[in-house]
């Protein structure tokens, strides 16, 4: 494509006569520019105006978090995009970098010349101005999705950090707790149904820790995949749940209706499930019922969690399982339902939720019945 050409690709110049973009298309020249090689900084000082014509570039954006500087691309551009529209009406700093990805061949015209053609053909300048009200828009939003990006980061290796110093501080007592109750359980054999509690509860503790841990660094959990039947996860579950329901006058109902066995990690998913649980428990407060309810589904099996509580919000349902997402609860993280998610998903599973017509909530969890080989 000539100049002329590649200009009627140009939002505020395809309207123009055709005398007049044989005149704009002399005041742009051609240059080129080589892989990697920026054609401008963030920060410098511009006067020039620039179309794509052949290659790929992309606009880069620094930003500063916590005393670090992040350099973010904000979006890539083909050819016929244009860009440094900005230096045309200021002398402002450029508000973002531009590098070539490709070799690269770009039409450019500065401000003195871009004048004198605004001044001849008017109606360039209206149009302008529409598209850099377009692209701020686009860019704020782009900037603010960033930023909360960094944000989530930034939490999740606090947290991770966190987990790494708990994880290396907890063994230690948590050895002493388990001697401890098994020096109890041998000088007095009696206690063994509280020893063993004891025992399993600080070993409980140690794996959500850790869960915390993997979560924080992305990192797929290690999973203990054996074959169990629901049946007795369930009893495991109602065990370890059904004092709490009961102090609140909440009927907890387990309605299983499988046959047959299921590989997985017991004691994620019973995390898992008993983390909805209790948040439905918060959720009712106080009088209510939840149904925890398994059916076969082809070659997996489905858990169904309803509550009779208030519901989630229809603004959190589509990030209920994002980091550090809560709504209604006293204290808490926000880290339970995106943990719960990926231990499902590290199972091959699926998780969703939705509200009930009848008010309530429903947790939806889909689990292979067979050990998956990836």
């Amino acid at each position: 494509m000539n100049t002329k050409e590649i200009l009627l690709q140009v939002d505020f110049f395809a309207d123009l006569e055709s005398h007049e973009l044989d005149y704009i298309a002399t005041r742009f020249k051609e240059v080129e520019y080589a892989s990697n090689q920026y054609i401008f900084e963030e920060n410098s000082i511009g006067d020039t105006f620039y179309i794509l014509k052949k290659g790929k570039v992309e606009i880069i954006r620094n930003l500063t978090f916590d005393g670090q500087i992040y350099e973010n691309e904000l979006s890539f551009f083909e050819p016929y995009n244009y860009f440094g529209e900005m230096a045309l009406f200021d002398n402002s700093p450029r508000s973002a970098s531009v590098k070539a990805v490709t070799e690269v061949t770009l039409l450019e015209i500065n401000k003195n010349d871009f004048i004198e053609v605004s001044l001849k053909y008017p109606s360039i300048v209206m149009s302008l101005i529409k598209t850099i009200s377009y692209r701020m828009r686009l860019t704020n939003d782009k900037y603010m999705s960033m930023w909360n990006s960094l944000l989530k980061k930034n939490k999740m290796a606090a947290i991770g950090s966190a987990a790494s110093k708990i994880v290396h501080d907890i063994k230690t007592p948590i050895t002493v707790i388990v001697l401890t109750a098994q020096l109890v359980e041998k000088i007095f054999p009696t206690t063994n149904k509280y020893s063993s509690k004891i025992i399993k509860q600080t070993e409980i503790l140690g794996e959500m820790v850790k869960e915390i841990l993997d979560f924080a660094r992305g990192e797929q959990s290690h999973l203990d995949k054996k074959p169990y039947e629901i049946s007795f996860i369930f009893h495991e579950i109602e065990e370890d749940v059904s004092m709490i329901a009961s102090s609140k006058n909440i009927e907890l109902i387990f309605d299983n209706q499988t046959e047959g066995e299921i590989f997985l990690d017991l004691s994620k998913i019973k995390r898992t499930v008993e983390n909805i649980i209790k948040n439905a428990i918060e959720a009712i407060q106080h009088d209510g019922k939840i149904e925890v309810r398994a059916i076969d589904e082809d070659d997996a099996i489905k858990i169904l969690i309803s509550d009779s509580g208030p519901g989630i919000p229809r603004d959190l349902l589509p990030s209920i399982f994002d980091p550090f997402v809560t709504s209604g609860k006293q204290s808490g993280t926000g880290l339970g339902l995106a943990i719960s998610q990926k231990v499902v998903s590290d199972h091959q599973g699926s998780i969703k939720v939705y509200n009930l017509d009848k008010g309530g909530a429903c947790f939806d969890i889909t689990l292979p019945k067979k050990q998956i080989i990836k």
